[in-house]
């Protein structure tokens, strides 16, 4: 499991993307007012990921590498 912690609540309309190296969208999450949002990547094979946070004010990308 992995938990993203936010510096702030974030706004209504936040959400949280997982996207594959290969730009596929593996999952969406809702993040408006949550201050860590947890994610289950136990079932994704291990390799490089996306975390694209989305919110009214723009957007940022995070990388991850999952290991074995």
């Amino acid at each position: 499991k992995l938990e993203v912690a936010f510096a702030e609540v974030l706004p209504a309309g936040a959400s949280l993307q997982v996207a594959a190296s290969d730009g596929r969208i593996l999952g969406t999450y809702q993040a408006a007012g949550q201050p860590v949002l947890g994610l289950e990547l136990g079932h994704l094979p291990k390799g490089v990921y996306f975390l694209r946070l989305s919110t009214p004010q723009g957007q940022a990308v995070k990388r991850v590498v999952l290991q074995p």
